[in-house]
């Protein structure tokens, strides 16, 4: 059974400590690969055609494990400040 991969390549600063976070993946339940960009906004709001079903082509389970992934990646990167 394939498993969906999410990782974040890089995060860029923005201001009102909001984030960019570029994403690269492989959607198994749709066979396909993916990069996206998600913003991180004040409070843990997270924005991106990727996070949008009506917008995007990946399965919700992909979706789901994209939204852990940034938000883990930005609470160790603010832990490590």
């Amino acid at each position: 059974m394939n498993r969906h991969l999410v990782t974040v390549k890089k995060i860029q600063d923005l201001e009102n400590d909001d984030y960019n976070v570029l994403i690269e993946g492989y959607d198994a339940e749709q066979e396909r690969d993916f990069n996206e960009i998600v913003t991180v906004q004040q409070g843990g709001f997270l924005r991106g055609a990727c996070l949008d079903p009506k917008k995007t082509p990946l399965s919700k389970g992909c979706i789901s494990l994209i939204r852990i992934v940034v938000l883990d990646a930005i609470h160790k990167r603010n832990m490590d400040k």
